[in-house]
């Protein structure tokens, strides 16, 4: 995380582009007074060295404050916490539906190997892999919001109004974000399965006459889940990062949306603390993977 900021930091900084000039709402072209300059600077800190601005920064997120945002001057940490259950909404809910399809159809897949049901699950792979989200997405909206009408274009629902607005504004967003991973986690999925199930301890309990289901979902599913659930940790950054993408087409009120319209505005509080949570976020995910490994495996202690 440290690493991070610095480099987020070093970035917002290197890029071209003056932000006091967002701040006063003017632009290069627009002739302002030096001293007006100076003064925006010094309030918000611009006019101290990189290393200074730093420092003063990291110092401050360790206690729990990122700094006020330039263009609304409202508490950074309210403003993400107040985003982050909608991303995590969004976020949990693609993850689910891609893990509700993929385990099934990827042991589908390497029990019934080179069978037109494995052949047909990786070809979808292939193509849930290559295709960008943000096209994706655009095809979904043009699909079954412009041409059907069976489910809004963009928003998100409120338990107030009823579960079923709830779930007809997350269907789309969560489909666009989690196509990726389902397609990864499937052939991840048949991958492991296919290895475990050719091993001894496999074939003796098929020679034992165990059920198939209790061979391919108690013995086999679970020893092969380890790099799955690896799999999966990882690809939650990146559902984090997708949903940046996503909750822009959707107009989702998340956080990726808020980082967005803060790097176009060179709100750079707010892009640190966006950055920031959305990285503590990941690295807490993995950590519960680490953990969980002790569950599926036994034989895996952390001393």
């Amino acid at each position: 995380m440290l690493a991070i900021s610095a480099l987020v930091f070093l970035m917002l900084h290197l890029a071209p582009g003056d932000p006091v000039l967002t701040i006063l709402g003017a632009s290069e072209r627009t002739n302002l007074d030096p001293g007006v300059i100076a003064q925006v600077r010094e309030e918000f800190g611009l006019d101290q060295p990189l290393y200074t601005q730093y420092y003063l920064f990291i110092s401050k997120a360790i206690r729990g404050n990122l700094g006020r945002s330039f263009q609304t001057r409202e508490d950074v940490l309210e403003m993400v916490a107040s985003r982050l259950p909608a991303t995590l909404q969004l976020t949990l809910a693609s993850m689910a539906i891609a893990l509700v399809v993929a385990l099934p159809l990827g042991v589908v897949s390497a029990v019934r190997q080179n069978s037109w049901v494995d052949n047909a699950s990786m070809v979808f792979a292939a193509f849930g892999i290559s295709i960008p989200r943000f096209w994706f997405g655009l095809i979904l909206i043009l699909v079954f919001s412009l041409q059907l009408g069976l489910l809004p274009t963009t928003g998100i629902g409120h338990i107030e109004s009823g579960l079923w607005d709830v779930i007809r504004h997350l269907i789309l967003p969560a489909v666009s974000l989690g196509l990726s991973m389902l397609a990864l986690v499937t052939r991840m999925t048949r991958s492991s399965m296919l290895e475990v199930i050719r091993q001894d301890y496999i074939r003796t309990a098929w020679a034992k006459g165990l059920t198939s289901r209790v061979v391919i979902y108690k013995h086999a599913l679970k020893n092969s889940l380890i790099p799955v659930v690896t799999v999966v940790g990882m690809q939650f950054g990146g559902l984090l990062g997708g949903a940046v993408v996503t909750e822009t087409i959707f107009s989702w009120p998340g956080v990726g949306r808020l980082a967005v319209n803060s790097i176009l505005k060179r709100d750079f509080p707010m892009v640190q603390g966006t950055t920031l949570v959305l990285c503590l976020t990941f690295v807490l995910v993995n950590l519960a993977v680490d953990i969980l490994y002790t569950f599926l495996d036994p034989r895996i202690r952390y001393d």
